[in-house]
């Protein structure tokens, strides 16, 4: 199965990326806050960027060269990005013949854009989105 996510803005973090000819396999970051336990739940896992998100790539790593790194060579902080297009997969395969479903689920990148960091992008589950008041006009109400 195959879950296509198109025009979204994905909150997540770049920390590492193994570029190749003609795809690369980035590290991203994401975090949520557990409010039951007051407490941040964050997760790691390898992407692959094709296409347009692949042909972008040396300016994400223009970004991440700025930033200070650890041992593993992942980058502190990470490069902050906005997932647009992602397609999430567990579809088996052929092996010697035989069909083998992978132990991960492949997620694939095909569009992103750099996340404007002060600017809210509506999708934070945590935070209720910011509605502006109407004023009241008694004077149109019908009853």
């Amino acid at each position: 199965m195959t879950l296509n996510f198109r025009d979204v803005k994905t909150k997540a973090r770049v920390i590492n990326i193994n570029s190749k000819e003609k795809y690369s396999v980035v590290k991203l970051r994401t975090s949520r806050h557990d409010e039951m336990n007051n407490a941040w739940i964050n997760s790691s896992f390898f992407s692959v960027f094709v296409v347009n998100a692949h042909k972008k790539i040396k300016e994400l790593q223009d970004e991440m060269d700025k930033l200070e790194r650890f041992e593993n060579g992942d980058v502190k902080g990470g490069v902050p990005i906005l997932l647009k297009s992602v397609t999430l997969g567990n579809e088996p395969y052929q092996k010697d013949g035989q069909t083998v479903y992978p132990k991960n689920y492949k997620i694939t990148v095909f569009a992103w854009e750099f996340q404007d960091e002060g600017k809210n992008t509506g999708n934070n589950l945590d935070t209720p989105p910011v509605v502006e008041e109407e004023e009241e006009d008694d004077s149109e109400i019908p009853f």
